[in-house]
């Protein structure tokens, strides 16, 4: 995991995945810290900002604009290996 902008939103970063990672929702709070391994279950989804930001407490919409159409992982669950 490269960045975390808040418990429930954070990017993964891996060789199969665009430059700038992959956005990761997620219902449930996590307590991540950047550089941690994690593994992720969900589906993928297009991300708008009007879509999750209520319900998943996201930062302001300005910290997501790189992701803003693109593909998310909505994670279904979510473990790291701190």
């Amino acid at each position: 995991m490269t960045e975390v902008m808040t418990p429930q939103s954070f990017v993964v970063a891996d060789t199969d995945l665009p430059d700038q990672g992959l956005l990761v929702l997620s219902d449930a709070r996590t307590d991540l810290q950047p550089h941690e391994l994690v593994t992720v279950y969900g589906v993928l989804d297009r991300f708008d900002y009007g879509r999750f930001a209520a319900r998943l407490e996201l930062a302001t919409a300005a910290t997501y604009r790189a992701y803003d159409n693109r593909k998310v992982l909505v994670a279904a669950d979510v473990s790291s290996r701190a």
